[in-house]
């Protein structure tokens, strides 16, 4: 089921960010206006800028992202 996948935290519900990746993965619109919904979704007091929190937040939400979609087979 598609839900599931996009589900990351496994609590039967789409947060805003899960939904945002939903959207941009299965809408056929712009990457910039992707990558502009994106940046935005992590600007979390949306000053226009990421901070370092931000950014270490961001980060972690696309790396459990990665690992739920792609993930590393063993060498």
């Amino acid at each position: 089921m598609v839900f599931r996948g996009f589900d990351l935290n496994g609590d039967g519900k789409l947060q805003y960010e899960e939904y945002m990746l939903y959207l941009a993965a299965t809408t056929e619109s712009d990457m910039g206006g992707q990558l502009e919904a994106v940046f935005k979704m992590f600007d979390i007091n949306d000053d226009g800028v990421l901070s370092v929190e931000e950014l270490v937040n961001a980060h972690a939400f696309v790396v459990k992202f990665e690992l739920k979609f792609y993930p590393r087979r063993p060498c």
